[in-house]
């Protein structure tokens, strides 16, 4: 190859790393973040290190690219890496006209094939973005942002490019209150050459602080002209950091609670407020009617039950699924331990609950719940989870609710406004989205999984006709999901055009969630990603 053209740096990660590679440079194939660390940092390695494939786009992954994107920033060795890849590859199968889809390997027949393995762009097949597309823009762009004293309203910017100057872009910087813009103003760009970096003071104003309120500084830079490949006003770089500034949230006097009756039945526990009442079924330890005027969210059999799977992301999640099936998580037997109701004040009901789950391969789970109902129509709800037996690496820990689905309309304080999860959240800025039910639905080739956002503070869900229900998080942020399936549907489904029409709103409501990884060729989720089957 040299003798052909001694001008061109050579690769091939087949020859190894170290003294016995003959090529331009060492590299590597999604070797763990602890190993890339290590040939980066050790002295008996002297070339460029090039991780020529180290994050994976198939369907609902690529975690962690933030995590490898700072070491590359971090250490000088790195010359970069490559995420296999770019775009999905589905074709459309539309011999049956009734029944279009983008297929994927064996969909025509063909054989042999390799199923899943076109799905796994960081856009979708007719290259519109997919949830993986903020994430690799954040950790790409040019331009870095590190808070210096947000307190005193000082960031420090970095010029990455090589060749450009910072001072033909324009910058802006926001504060918002629970995601609604309240300061605004220019943020300056000039003296920042390639390379330089330098501290910008922000005159932001005295912040009031509103009771449970957080506010967040959002920075962006944007073009300040048309180019080829975008138009004037596109942003090319973006950050927000939390500020440091808080009031506690109000909470309400047991004294100020509208007054509630408690009914003890043979079957369930009634608490009924003014307009609206709460019940509790004997039979199954948890909500079987929340109605408000006579019109009950819940489905029969909706109420909130424990959550500790999902529809296996493919093919990312099979290092953790196979324990699933094991243990059985989708297909738990419950057994009501007790179920207790105790009035505590004129405007306060408290019910007490213990269910316990039986899975397969001695897995056992006991869920022990507190809801106290409050005169304001608010519940509040405090769980807690023992598992016993084979250890598992759980999809969440949390509970799901089916509701009426009417209640098609969301708007949420979380991050977004696309799906995000533990480790694929770093592109995914906190702010106030609104959508419908069925747009929360990534639509994956495969269905799967999908519709997760991290750090909510509360999330609405309202319909014609019907009540508004409300879902906060109350001491540290949640994560949750509201999709048109169960995770059951989306599992049974090969394509999205075989998904049944829609019978619920699904909400999915967790402490903990997986993260996605990137096990269909490289690592899974990292420990600090993972859900293990502890008590919580």
């Amino acid at each position: 190859m040299r003798q052909l053209d001694p001008t061109r740096p050579i690769h091939y990660e087949g020859f190894g790393i170290g003294k016995g590679n003959p090529a331009d440079m060492d590299s590597n194939m999604y070797p763990s973040l602890a190993r890339a660390e290590e040939v980066a940092k050790s002295a008996a390695f002297s070339k460029p290190y090039y991780l020529c494939e180290y994050a994976h786009a198939m369907f609902n992954s690529m975690g962690s690219l933030a995590d490898y994107n700072d070491l590359i920033d971090k250490y000088p060795a790195f010359m970069g890496g490559a995420i296999w890849e770019w775009e999905d590859q589905g074709l459309w199968d539309r011999r049956d006209p009734k029944r279009p889809f983008l297929a994927y390997g064996g969909s025509f027949g063909d054989v042999p094939n390799d199923r899943y393995y076109i799905h796994k762009g960081v856009v979708f097949s007719d290259r519109s973005p997919k949830p993986h597309y903020s994430e690799v823009k954040r950790a790409y762009q040019w331009v870095g942002f590190v808070p210096d004293e947000l307190s005193a309203g000082r960031i420090k910017i970095k010029n990455k490019y090589a060749f450009t100057d910072l001072a033909q872009f324009s910058g802006t910087w926001t504060v918002t209150e629970d995601g609604v813009p309240i300061q605004k103003g220019p943020l300056s760009l000039s003296g920042l050459a390639p390379g330089k970096e330098k501290v910008v003071t922000l005159p932001i104003a005295h912040i009031m602080p509103q009771p449970g309120a957080r506010y967040f500084l959002n920075l962006a830079v944007a073009l300040t002209k048309d180019e080829s490949w975008a138009k004037a006003g596109y942003e090319v770089a973006n950050m927000q950091f939390e500020l440091p500034v808080s009031a506690p949230p109000r909470i309400a006097a047991p004294a100020e609670m509208k007054p509630l009756q408690l009914r003890n039945d043979r079957d369930k526990i009634l608490v009924a407020g003014r307009g609206f009442s709460v019940a509790f079924g004997r039979g199954t330890g948890t909500i079987s009617e929340f109605s408000r005027e006579d019109v009950n969210v819940l489905l029969p059999g909706g109420g909130p039950v424990l959550n500790l799977w999902r529809a296996p992301h493919q093919i990312d999640d099979t290092y953790a699924s196979k324990k699933w099936d094991e243990a059985g998580l989708n297909r738990l037997a419950s057994k009501v331990i007790s179920v207790d109701a105790k009035q505590i004040a004129l405007g306060l009901v408290c019910v007490s609950t213990v269910v316990q789950y039986t899975g397969q391969g001695g897995f056992v789970v006991t869920h022990s719940a507190r809801f106290t109902v409050a005169g304001d129509e608010s519940i509040a709800v405090d769980n807690s989870m023992t598992p016993q037996g084979l250890a598992v690496d759980l999809a969440r820990i949390g509970v799901r609710l089916l509701l009426d689905r009417r209640l098609d309309a969301l708007d949420y304080l979380a991050r977004g406004p696309m799906e995000n999860y533990a480790d694929r959240k770093h592109g995914s800025d906190m702010g106030l989205y609104s959508s419908t039910v069925e747009q929360q639905l990534t639509p994956y080739a495969k269905p799967m999984e999908a519709g997760n956002h991290e750090d909510m503070r509360w999330a609405a869900l309202k319909g014609a006709g019907m009540p508004t229900l409300l879902v906060q998080a109350e001491d540290a942020p949640m994560q949750f999901s509201a999709l048109p399936y169960t995770d059951q549907e989306l599992d049974k489904a090969r394509y999205p055009i075989d998904l049944p029409a829609s019978t619920a709103t699904v909400f999915c409501l967790s402490s903990q969630t997986l993260g996605v990884g990137s096990f269909g060729c490289g690592p899974p989720p990292l420990p600090q990603y993972r859900v293990p089957s502890k008590p919580a």
